[in-house]
């Protein structure tokens, strides 16, 4: 395919390639024979290249400089905990999208230095304890 090293990374149906060099578009056909052959069919609608300059986002996780959520989501999942720690009663069936927010955060941040995963932490305790 190429002289060079292209990673392959999968998470359920979304296909990932990445390499140190520019993947060209014929990648892409090689890859939709590959894909049909198996009885599947691509979406060129998600097929997307991305470069240095641009924002690299693999399933919802953009791997720039650093593995992170993109801004959007941390900011709505800040206004979400925020609002689930002020009013704790009114999230009482929610736990478990709490929880796995907070796995999520958790996954990214294994040692909780981020303010966010230390928010969804402190509105799991706050719905597990009332």
């Amino acid at each position: 395919m190429a002289d060079f090293p292209i990673l392959y990374t999968r998470y359920a149906d979304d296909l990932t390639f990445s390499s140190q060099n520019w993947l060209d578009a014929g990648l892409v056909g090689k890859v939709e024979r590959i894909v049909a052959n198996n009885g599947f069919e691509l979406n060129r609608n998600k097929t997307k290249f991305m470069g240095a300059g641009d924002r690299m986002d693999v399933t919802g996780v953009v791997i720039n400089d650093k593995v992170n959520f993109s801004r959007a989501w941390r900011n709505r999942v800040r206004g979400y905990l925020h609002r689930v720690r002020l009013n704790p009663e009114n999230y009482r069936g929610e736990r478990n999208k709490v929880a796995g927010l907070y796995g999520s955060l958790k996954a990214l941040d294994p040692e909780e230095v981020n303010l966010l995963t230390v928010y969804a932490q402190h509105a799991l305790r706050v719905l597990s304890t009332k």
